[in-house]
């Protein structure tokens, strides 16, 4: 007990990523997105009000603000502010009602006039269970085209990107790989921070998306036990960052390992194995070179290439970060495990 709270007296007060990762000199002076959380729509008897659906729309809209219009952001789901005080405009609800088998209808409006920005209404394949892979997978789209044509014509200036990032795909820097392979909420943090900062500063690359996704993943883990909604938020992340990934290099093995990696720690163990036989085949082979999304407004990321042989031990690394969120500090997925994967 005395652990859990002292865990989320962490989060409560630990300064919030994108306060110190994302936002810089230009993005403190441009528009900040700061979202609400509004409860899912129960009012359907058919209604499921299961927050990871509720997240993956949230975080969709948030990542399309970060990385397709560089600008900063606040998450009422992390605990982040939402005075006003950091952006010219006021915050934002997302009303999300999930019907089985129907129809997602998803609303944003702004939060004081209620003045809707946008809706889409979403027909879902039959039977009432949720398909979060396919929920996922259209997270992901609206993260690329949907939020970002909304914020656009909702008056939100976009941020010119840096200049794509090159190198060696897997690379990350020895800090930010030091802290990312330790299963504790401090660690994940700091590399999370210093993984935005390094988007930010040098724009996308390979080595930087792929930390975010092992980054959110690990603290989706160690936050499941929380009185809050954050460790939904953190695996929402993490799986529209590798869906991402996967959509952008369909044909690149290490996208493929990190949505394994992804899913494996959300609990998707069967997608996981499936995306695994799916990189390793692709191993077999010498991968082209990895592409990144593009970040608009900026040129498009340069392809970095890299090996694309190993990382047979992925999924046995996924259970072990499972298995690690439970005790302190343990380190797991060291930094040569993932280099010679990506």
């Amino acid at each position: 007990m005395r652990r859990m709270i002292a865990v989320l007296v962490l989060l409560l007060s630990f300064v919030s990523l994108t306060q110190l990762g994302v936002a810089g000199e230009a993005a403190a002076a441009a528009d900040t997105v700061a979202l609400t959380i509004q409860e899912p729509e129960l009012g359907n008897a058919k209604a499921d009000g299961g927050l990871l659906i509720r997240e993956l729309a949230r975080q969709a809209l948030l990542i399309a603000a970060r990385e397709e219009l560089g600008l900063s952001t606040r998450d009422a789901a992390l605990r982040e502010p939402m005075d006003g005080k950091d952006g010219k405009q006021p915050a934002l609800a997302l009303k999300s009602e999930f019907v089985g088998g129907e129809i997602w209808a998803l609303t944003v409006s702004r939060t004081g006039s209620g003045e809707k920005l946008w809706t889409k209404n979403i027909a879902l394949s039959p039977g009432q269970e949720p398909n979060y892979l396919d929920l996922e997978a259209t997270a992901a789209e609206l993260s690329r085209k949907d939020f970002p044509a909304m914020l656009k014509a909702a008056g939100y200036a976009a941020v010119a990107a840096a200049p794509a990032a090159g190198g060696a795909a897997g690379m990350l820097a020895p800090e930010i790989e030091t802290s990312i392979g330790k299963m504790s909420c401090f660690a994940q943090f700091t590399a999370l921070r210093l993984l935005h900062e390094q988007l930010r500063k040098k724009g996308a690359s390979p080595d930087a998306l792929l930390g975010l996704v092992r980054g959110y993943a690990n603290l989706g883990r160690l936050s499941v036990d929380q009185w809050t909604s954050a460790d939904m938020a953190y695996r929402a992340r993490s799986l529209i960052y590798a869906e991402r990934l996967v959509a952008s290099n369909p044909d690149v093995a290490a996208a493929f390992w990190a949505r394994a990696y992804a899913r494996a720690l959300a609990g998707y163990h069967g997608a996981a194995l499936k995306d695994i036989d799916a990189a390793q085949k692709l191993d077999e082979k010498s991968g082209p070179a990895v592409a990144v999304p593009a970040q608009a407004p900026g040129p498009a990321p340069a392809p970095v290439t890299g090996p694309g042989k190993g990382a047979a031990a992925i999924g046995a690394a996924a259970s072990e970060g499972q298995r690690a969120a439970s005790g302190p500090e343990t380190p797991v997925l060291a930094g040569a495990g993932w280099k010679s994967a990506l």
